[in-house]
């Protein structure tokens, strides 16, 4: 008969903390995303590859309630757990990790946490109305949210922690990036090719699994060259292509639009 190898850690109605043990002294933060449905609870996220095949140790984080961390207590909670894991396991090395939801809860955390790196992929700047009107997306979840404790991914500790943050060079994915702030210690690459589901696509290319490997490692050269490999721009590149790109000229039709 086949065991699961995951514990439950921590489970309320909003929150569930998974625990999956490894060998060496790293211990792996994963946040899972917003999910496919509804009102199913968002699957795991990245098993093999935060484990690095049983080498690390794993806590699975998954908003239930898909709040981005604003329910009451809700970062306490995950805070509290984070470090009873570390003690437990004698981790030497912490590292977050999320997609999207995922990613943007990882960058709130590192706040309040030590981690030795973050992995942010397709993260929101923010979801709050004020703060991003022109993004629409998830407006059930949204709606949902009584007030907004993080409004915004505003606050780095570069000086403790490396970030990698990547993103696709959608119109919307584009505008939540290039909110977040500008801070020397904090990698942000876009790669203009890809969606808002650039985890997938870097699977595909098979790319994936080696950028998470640098990042967890700590690699940030071996992680740059990888970008790169897949067209991944660090982000003053990008913009600066942006700005030197030519413009489409004007064609008159020789009809007044109606």
């Amino acid at each position: 008969m086949k065991t699961d190898p995951l514990s439950t850690v921590y489970d309320d109605e909003s929150l569930r903390i998974r625990y999956l043990p490894g060998r060496f002294e790293t211990l792996v933060v994963s946040f899972s995303g917003v999910g496919e449905h509804r009102y199913q609870e968002p699957d795991i996220e990245f098993f093999r590859t935060a484990s690095g095949d049983g080498d690390n140790h794993v806590l699975f984080v998954t908003d239930e309630s898909r709040c981005w961390l604003n329910k009451t207590d809700m970062i306490e909670r995950i805070l509290v757990t984070i470090r009873q894991t570390v003690k437990a396991t004698g981790a030497k090395r912490v590292v977050a990790l999320g997609n999207s939801m995922g990613g943007t809860m990882a960058l709130i955390v590192a706040r309040y946490f030590a981690f030795d790196a973050v992995i942010a992929i397709a993260p929101q700047y923010s979801v709050d109305p004020d703060v991003v009107p022109d993004d629409p997306r998830w407006s059930f979840f949204r709606r949902q949210i009584q007030k907004f404790r993080f409004s915004a991914v505003d606050r780095f500790r570069a000086d403790r922690t490396k970030y990698f943050l990547l993103h696709s060079g959608t119109r919307t994915e584009r505008r939540q990036a290039l909110r977040f702030p500008e801070i020397p210690g904090v990698a942000q690459y876009m790669i203009p090719d890809a969606g808002h589901d650039v985890a997938s696509e870097l699977k595909q290319k098979e790319a994936l699994d080696p950028l998470i490997r640098y990042a967890i490692g700590g690699k940030p050269r071996k992680f740059r060259r990888a970008m790169q490999r897949v067209g991944g721009q660090i982000r003053p590149a990008y913009v600066e292509q942006m700005i030197q790109a030519p413009k489409l000229p004007v064609v008159w039709t020789g009809q007044l639009p109606a």
